[in-house]
């Protein structure tokens, strides 16, 4: 996706020709002088499970943004769920279609039991390895 913006030139001084966003995804391409190109990472729609270090918590959620997601769990954070169980540790990603079956997949996950849970992280991660580096730019 393009985003085109147009700005004076005192109101960028020396920008670079290639700028990345604080996400590190989206790039701004210099066009001309003065215009601009914001090309924005694609958002992929995705369920996801998180467990402790010693495997013993879960937690599911859903994202369009995965690594920014990852960073956030995998940051220091002071309240939640995260922080108090320490969940940092990706075990199970499934991508969707688009955000409304995400958030569907997401509730039909948390709503089934903890065995159910645990047979889909064996289906497709028996190891139980950490899969953040794989979704981690």
């Amino acid at each position: 996706m393009h985003v085109y913006a147009t700005f004076s030139p005192e109101a960028i001084p020396k920008l670079a020709v290639d700028v990345s966003c604080y996400c590190g995804l989206c790039v701004l391409t210099k066009q001309s002088p003065t215009r601009f190109a914001v090309m924005k990472h694609e958002k992929s729609p995705c369920v996801y499970i998180m467990t402790n270090a010693h495997n013993t918590v879960l937690y599911t959620g859903v994202t369009s943004d995965l690594a920014t997601r990852l960073a956030q769990h995998q940051g220091n954070p002071s309240v939640g769920f995260t922080a108090r169980y320490r969940t940092k540790k990706l075990v199970y990603v499934e991508a969707l279609e688009d955000m409304e079956q995400a958030i569907l997949r997401e509730k039909q996950i948390k709503g089934g039991s903890r065995q159910k849970k645990l047979d889909l992280i064996n289906s497709l991660n028996p190891e139980w390895k950490d899969l953040s580096e794989e979704h981690l730019d």
